[in-house]
């Protein structure tokens, strides 16, 4: 039995039959608690099998070592140095797909058919990738390579592929570092947009900055003076001043986003009286903002249409979920009662089931039919997750 004290989820596999995960003996954990070396295992979840990588892998601490084809076969770069092939628990076996020319510390999926190069001569050019879907990015000590696992070709670059978002129809990249974001157009390596901020490290480090549109980007950076966005030909817009009348001029005011088919919406952090801090809602297609008063760990499901979070009821603290669709502007939210405070909500990758930690310990599926309800409780025996998958 593995159990989650143990257990470090990786991922899904695209077909969402097995998941990758990591887990250490205790042994491992009293020689090296920091970092534990660990294996890697997958679950199947048709069969209920557990089985461990039949080849060893490096641990991916700060870089990924697996990476997922389409059909459910995984690639992984194995600690001799191979780059291997596998159906994990299932299939033939394991596969020596060939050596990789110099030591090579991570692997991913092609986040797009267009890429942005440095050079080694410090120059931006972009970079085809005919077949993104089945080309990997390997990153050497050196240089980056790309893979096709259609033709086994391997293709150093000459310098290194830039990180960042892209934009939703592929003309753009955002690109931040400590201090800035630069918006990138991709066809031509011309910096089209940029901002310059004092971000506060305390708030936590930042996620991927998020294209709203095509053509408006939110910093993902907790920016001192409140969220920024950038958008190509046109400069930064300040949010908590210019859309919501907010003062954030000497503190972070944290910012989510999402995108629908044809808008998107803000939730915006901002003090409140007491200390305690107040969300407002921002509906971009009217510029109307909504408050929605104190929240804890508000979240927009994937398609955008529904927002979740933690209510205060009792004046101290959380203590219950409410569900409610983003549109139209005031939408009364369904209240579900009672759950655990500042536990955690997590959206199904097809906004139609929400995972929370109830108040006693354990945990509760709401699902949407033709409206929210309970659909399953589980205890979790004495254990107190804090994150679903």
């Amino acid at each position: 039995m593995t159990t989650a004290a143990r257990l470090l989820p990786h991922s899904w596999s695209p077909t969402g039959e097995i998941l990758a995960f990591w887990t250490w003996t205790a042994q491992e954990v009293r020689t090296d608690y920091l970092y534990p070396p660990g294996r890697l295992f997958f679950y199947d979840g048709t069969t209920g099998q557990v089985c461990s990588s039949p080849v060893p892998v490096t641990y991916p601490y700060f870089a990924n070592t697996l990476a997922w084809m389409p059909d459910g076969k995984a690639l992984l770069l194995s600690a001799q140095n191979q780059l291997i092939e596998l159906q994990p628990c299932r299939g033939p076996l394991p596969e020596t797909v060939r050596d990789l020319p110099e030591p090579t510390s991570s692997i991913q999926i092609a986040p797009h058919p267009r890429l942005l190069l440095r050079t080694a001569a410090g120059t931006l050019t972009g970079v085809e990738v005919p077949a993104p879907e089945t080309t990997l990015i390997l990153s050497g000590n050196t240089s980056d390579y790309l893979y096709s696992r259609e033709t086994h070709n391997l293709r150093r670059l000459d310098g290194r592929l830039v990180a960042g978002s892209f934009s939703p129809d592929g003309a753009y990249l955002a690109v931040s570092d400590d201090t800035s974001t630069r918006v990138i157009h991709l066809t031509t390596g011309k910096v089209e947009a940029e901002a310059t901020w004092h971000a506060q490290p305390a708030e936590g480090a930042p996620g991927p900055d998020l294209w709203l549109s095509n053509r408006e980007v939110l910093i993902a950076a907790p920016v001192i003076g409140g969220p920024l966005i950038l958008m190509p030909g046109k400069g930064v817009v300040r949010v908590a001043p210019e859309y919501l009348g907010l003062d954030c001029s000497n503190r972070v005011c944290r910012a989510l986003g999402a995108r629908s088919a044809d808008t998107y919406h803000l939730l915006v952090q901002a003090p409140g009286r007491e200390g305690r801090d107040v969300w407002y809602l921002y509906h971009a297609e009217s510029g109307q903002a909504e408050n929605l008063g104190p929240l804890t760990d508000p979240r927009f499901s994937p398609n955008g249409e529904w927002l979740a979070a933690l209510q205060d009821l009792n004046g101290r603290e959380a203590s219950a979920a409410w569900v409610r669709s983003t549109d139209p502007p005031g939408g009364e939210p369904l209240v579900f009662a009672p759950v655990r405070p500042h536990g955690f909500l997590a959206w199904s990758p097809d906004s139609r089931r929400l995972a929370l930690q109830l108040l006693e310990d354990g945990v509760a599926v709401l699902e949407l039919a033709r409206e929210w309800r309970w659909v399953g409780r589980w205890r979790t025996a004495g254990y107190e997750p804090v994150a679903a998958l």
